[in-house]
């Protein structure tokens, strides 16, 4: 069930950081919509045409310069429609003269074709004219118009830092896509908060039931605890897990752990970390570690000096509940009580030396021979003798 909780709650987490990520992005397009809208709507009810603004800078001009436009064409038709002698009179008799004269000698046939053309040239622009000088009339409530339309185009060329009114149309085109995604962002944030939503209900049925099946097992962990701790001389120690729940998920579950611990027959509670000495913890460490061997596989234990304070069968059953773990992981005691040293599948010696006037701290492995000795110092306090060597050869039998 832990591993079925574990595997559901990594994709709750996943699920619920996707979820922040992608709703913190949807809250800043939210943040600034009212704004986009306002600039959307500033281009939209312009109706922009392509490149229109060229069109609308030649009308001002057109409006504005009027009067002057309008005396500059009564001249150019007193030029082209003269009474006495038009422009368009006189380029038609200069038609008709080369015409005769390409009849009478071929040598001007070329230049009479290329007369021809410049005609026809000449005949376009007067009737482009004549169609321009017909459209342009003054009207002031159209010149007041353009003139309010080119100012608009411009604040907003200014304001989007375009150049053009096609720079703008695209302008307006993105801001749409961003009410587009907004909405599809939306929906994508509401599959997502659903998804996490119902990952979070599968945890919380699952931690429902790790927390109810801790809650039994806790009472059988704290009597198997206390037949460790019988045997440590510890027997005025108790320990209570005391589980309870917790609001938030966590990768464990549901609950909290709090550690509790009395060494006294007054069952006075407290936290172990509160009230527990240093060598009391060591111990409560290794009597749990003695009840998880069989469990879980730690690689690597290391217990500094956790006899301290102890000796005789104590030290004994220390040694043997460390040999006990180290069947299943390997074990790392730094000791100084022959009990424990001799229960280990090796041992190692560590002793200081002078190097060049500075300590230096050294570490060797021991053979048989070498432990038997070192045993052997540890139970005479370094004054080697008879019964000390027969005591470590039966040790470490």
């Amino acid at each position: 069930m832990s591993k079925s909780f574990f595997s559901t709650y990594n994709q709750y987490i996943s699920k619920l950081k996707a979820y922040e990520k992608l709703n913190n992005q949807l809250n800043s397009i939210k943040s600034n919509a009212d704004y986009n809208k306002f600039l959307y709507s500033e281009i939209e009810e312009l109706e922009l045409q392509n490149n229109e603004e060229e069109g609308l800078e030649q009308e001002f001009i057109n409006l504005k310069n009027y009067d002057k436009l309008k005396n500059e064409l009564n001249e150019y038709n007193q030029i082209v429609y003269g009474e006495h002698y038009s422009l368009i009179s006189l380029m038609n008799n200069l038609s008709s003269i080369i015409n005769k004269i390409s009849s009478t000698s071929k040598d001007f046939m070329n230049l009479k074709n290329r007369y021809d053309q410049i005609k026809i040239e000449f005949d376009d622009i007067i009737s482009t004219i004549n169609k321009k000088s017909e459209n342009l009339i003054y009207d002031p409530r159209r010149f007041e118009y353009v003139q309010n339309r080119i100012f608009k185009i411009r604040d907003l060329l200014s304001k989007h830092n375009a150049k053009t009114t096609i720079d703008l149309i695209k302008v307006k085109q993105n801001l749409s896509s961003k009410f587009l995604n907004s909405k599809n962002l939306e929906n994508e944030v509401q599959s997502l908060k659903n998804q996490t939503q119902e990952l979070e209900n599968k945890c919380q049925i699952l931690a429902e039931k790790i927390f109810i099946k801790r809650k039994h097992r806790v009472v059988d962990l704290q009597n198997e605890l206390q037949i460790i701790f019988n045997n440590l001389s510890m027997k005025e120690s108790k320990i209570k897990f005391d589980l309870d729940k917790s609001d938030q998920l966590n990768k464990y579950g549901m609950d909290n752990l709090n550690i509790l611990y009395s060494s006294d027959k007054g069952n006075n509670y407290n936290k172990l970390i509160k009230i527990a000495s240093g060598g009391e913890k060591s111990r409560i460490l290794l009597a749990i570690n003695v009840l998880f061997s069989d469990k879980m596989r730690l690689p690597t234990l290391i217990f500094d000096e956790i006899d301290s304070g102890t000796s005789g069968k104590v030290a004994n059953v220390i040694g043997d509940l460390m040999k006990r773990i180290g069947y299943k992981s390997q074990i790392i005691a730094i000791s100084h009580l022959a009990q424990v040293a001799a229960k280990a599948s090796n041992h190692f010696k560590v002793y200081k030396i002078l190097s060049s006037d500075k300590p230096k701290t050294l570490l060797r492995k021991l053979n048989h021979e070498e432990r038997i000795k070192e045993i052997a110092a540890m139970i005479s306090a370094d004054n080697i003798t008879n019964p000390a060597l027969d005591q470590a050869i039966e040790l470490l039998k």
